[in-house]
């Protein structure tokens, strides 16, 4: 029988083997049945058995996967229940929660009131503290750093030296990577990218296919979408939206006007490989077909008007940047 009984316990603790962790002793556990790939018999890694680190049900278990490396440790209030697997020399401490099928491994740790479920997966040097939470199929890798109240779900992935923390989540099949941080509580979802140095924060999101990258800091309430690129030292902030092709790769390269309008919105223009483009409320797309909304919907009204003259505003800043720069080359 490949689980355990639920009257029967799947593993004991090796009294005459311990080792010391922050002044809590540890004992090696060892197998007392089949479950799994773990055979009675097979010793596995330490824990202190407060509360039962290791839950007696499922095939969830602590040690190595080839019998070679015992250094897993759980002790504290922690637990490791289900199906959940750690290995190598990963630390699971304090009140965290390893549930599902999930696996901890390599030298990651998980601490105080961390949560790992369902499938996910935390290795490398990676550290998971706080409340923050790795759910369904997300992973956490590399040296990355997942604390307070942070979240990262679906199919999403945080390595390398990147940080999530405060109340940010990342969701869908989106990467923060290299040392880019995402913090308060702004999102990074989709198939978005954010890497290299970037920092998203406030309630700004990174959605689509897009992508934060080099120094570029995004915040406030601000939108990056579509399949954009915000990069160099881009800083977006309040409530501009750059989405479509965009290329924006410093402030000379978007205009943004907000409180406009009788819905008082925000109005961004910035450049694309092939010209300006504009995103207003729900429209994204050229000038030309951003006037002939106008047009149509406000005539010659001041609203209108308004409109218009933000746009020329608009033109008129980024084609002298065009200037300056060609008279510089």
């Amino acid at each position: 029988m490949s689980e355990p009984l639920l009257n029967r316990k799947k593993y004991e603790l090796v009294h005459d083997d311990f080792i010391e962790v922050l002044g809590q002793r540890l004992f090696q556990i060892r197998a007392l049945s089949h479950f799994g790939k773990v055979k009675a018999g097979d010793l596995g890694g330490y824990v202190n058995n407060r509360g039962e680190n290791l839950s007696q049900l499922g095939s969830g278990w602590i040690g190595a996967r080839a019998q070679v490396l015992n250094n897993a440790r759980v002790f504290g209030g922690a637990q490791i229940y289900d199906n959940a697997r750690l290995y190598d020399h990963s630390q699971v401490s304090g009140m965290a929660q390893v549930s599902g099928y999930s696996r901890v491994s390599g030298r990651a740790r998980l601490f105080d009131y961390a949560q790992v479920l369902v499938d996910a997966h935390v290795f490398g040097h990676a550290s998971v503290s706080g409340h923050a939470r790795v759910s369904d199929y997300a992973q956490v890798f590399g040296c990355a750093e997942l604390f307070d109240k942070a979240a990262v779900i679906d199919h999403s992935r945080v390595s390398d030296g990147a940080q999530v923390f405060g109340r940010a989540w990342v969701s869908g099949n989106a990467h923060v990577l290299g040392d880019a941080k995402l913090f308060e509580n702004a999102s990074v979802s989709d198939n978005a990218q954010v890497f290299g140095v970037a920092w998203v924060s406030g309630r700004a999101e990174v959605r689509g296919h897009a992508w934060v990258f080099g120094s570029a800091q995004v915040s406030d309430n601000a939108r990056v979408s579509g399949r954009a690129w915000v990069f160099g030292d881009t800083r977006l902030f309040g409530n501009a939206h750059v989405s479509g092709n965009a290329r924006v790769s410093s402030n000379k390269d978007l205009v943004w006007f907000s409180n406009i309008g009788g819905e008082h919105s925000t109005l961004t223009v910035y450049r694309t490989g092939d010209g300006l483009e504009v995103t207003h409320l729900d429209f994204c797309g050229t000038i030309e077909a951003f006037l002939k909304i106008i047009s149509k919907r406000n005539g010659h009204s001041i609203i209108a008007q308004e409109y218009r003259r933000l746009i020329e505003v608009a033109q008129s800043r980024l084609q002298a940047d065009d200037s300056l720069q060609e008279a510089a080359a």
